[in-house]
């Protein structure tokens, strides 16, 4: 406030407004070339008065502190803990400490983040196409207990999980760490939070890298399925086309596709025996539909042997677990606070059915069914559901996307990059991840060029896989 005017009694001595500086960060040797501190962040940014908790961090520091450009902050993805898994990682952050201190943290309620413990563990059945209204009532059931007793677990957390809030952690993180301006590496989930941080704070943005996009600007949940089956529909087509070239592939000879397809027909009409599945139960074709997992090359051996032994009548080696992997335990209060898609049994039906008669005919309709799976009965929270990025002023962009990657698919990477003008999308022929745990050499290349330089590639860029 400014100075009173002068009084013929003494005043006390004014003073300009002052400014709270960011904390200091203490670090702290915690393992070989491991770093490690703790960030006091409020458990609603909104109310900055909220109960506060300590994010947990870790770095591995510049290998030449004497030309570090900076730091930068990595989330690999889940979302989930990951400091106690840095150890181990170690290899895939070591190229990027030639120029910076790489950043690590665990998401809010997770690991060294007030992590949470939920009372019983997220329900995982087998069978999550849901083919009967029963099946779905039961399963939301379950969901309901998980979801209302897991939230009371979180304490204040609760209903304060959600990527809008991770990006408010962000931007403190980035203070405390005493940037101008954030860079980040967000892979697979991490790129939510990059994208809710470019839409909540463009000005505090700086080079942003994200891989592997999950999409969380599509309103769309009609559209957001559909760019997912399409991609599983031609993977399940390649995994035939390779079965056709390959002779030690358990079907070489046979139409593959076919005689997928004629073994749901036949569990549709009786289950097929499945004596030695790890978790019991008979080879229904909802269970088969969710054990056909074709969408990484590595297991497609595997997946030709379960077939063609189902087709023969034993469908142990096919129903063993289902295909595609889902967040368990606290993972989902984020992802069901960020992508809030319905749920309801007719109108999931009604999405399986246009994707179904569209663009996935045999397999890919099954990712109707994946938020279901995860958020059905949950409780409701505000959270922060798609919406696009917000128009401002900051910088381009990198992202990418695996050209077989039905998780994340270029359609989600392409439809985010453009929304940030000047960015730039790369399309590289692999499945997901492909900077952090791919380790596609020209994808990386590509990516050091642009975090030390600035230097985006040209429009339509494309990385082969890996020789």
């Amino acid at each position: 406030m400014p100075c009173p005017p002068r009084a013929p009694r003494p005043t006390p001595p004014c003073s300009p407004p002052s400014r709270a500086r960011p904390p200091t960060l203490s670090w702290r040797d915690c393992g070989p070339g491991l770093q490690c501190a703790a960030l006091s962040v409020p458990t609603d940014h909104a109310a900055p008065a909220s109960p506060r908790f300590d994010l947990g961090l870790a770095r591995f520091p510049a290998r030449d502190q004497s030309r570090r450009l900076g730091s930068i902050v990595i989330n690999p993805g889940g979302p989930g803990a990951i400091l106690d898994l840095l150890p181990h990682l170690r290899e895939q952050f070591t190229d990027l400490t030639q120029w910076y201190d790489v950043v690590l943290f665990d998401p809010r309620g997770m690991g060294r983040s007030a992590g949470i413990t939920c009372p019983s563990p997220a329900p995982m059945p087998l069978e999550w196409t849901f083919p009967t209204k029963a099946a779905f009532d039961e399963h939301t059931v379950r969901s309901r207990v998980f979801g209302e007793s897991c939230t009371a677990a979180a304490g204040p957390l609760g209903g304060k999980l959600d990527s809008r809030q991770v990006a408010h952690d962000l931007d403190a993180l980035r203070a405390a760490l005493g940037e101008s301006r954030l860079r980040y590496l967000g892979n697979s989930y991490g790129t939510v939070f990059g994208q809710a941080y470019l839409s909540l704070f463009p000005h505090r943005a700086g080079r942003f890298f994200l891989d592997s996009v999950y999409d969380h600007t599509n309103r769309s949940q009609r559209d957001w399925v559909a760019s997912r089956a399409a991609v599983t529909e031609r993977n399940l087509h390649r995994f035939a086309q390779w079965c056709d070239r390959t002779q030690s592939c358990a079907l070489h000879g046979r139409d593959l596709v076919r005689v997928w397809t004629e073994l749901v027909a036949r569990a549709e009409r009786q289950p097929i025996p499945a004596p030695g599945a790890v978790h019991g139960g008979p080879g229904t074709a909802s269970r088969i539909i969710s054990s056909t997992f074709a969408d990484f090359e590595r297991e497609w051996p595997r997946l030709a042997e379960g077939i063609a032994e189902a087709a023969a009548g034993d469908a142990s080696k096919l129903v063993g677990v289902p295909s595609i992997p889902v967040e368990t335990d606290v993972n989902r209060l984020i992802s069901c606070s960020d992508f809030p898609y319905p749920t309801g049994y007719a109108e999931v039906s009604r999405i399986v059915a246009e994707v179904r008669a569209t663009v996935a005919p045999l397999l890919g309709w099954r990712h109707a069914w994946v938020n279901v799976l995860k958020c059905t009965g949950f409780p409701a929270v505000k959270g922060f559901a798609p919406q696009p990025i917000r128009p401002a002023l900051r910088p381009p962009s990198l992202l990418a996307d695996g050209i077989h990657d039905a998780v994340t698919t270029v359609d989600y990477g392409r439809r985010v990059a453009a929304q940030l003008p000047g960015s730039r999308h790369i399309a590289v022929d692999g499945a997901h991840a492909n900077y952090l745990y791919g380790g596609n050499r020209c994808l990386r290349d590509h990516v050091h060029r642009y975090f030390t330089t600035g230097a985006l590639p040209p429009n339509g860029t494309t990385c082969p896989a890996n020789p």
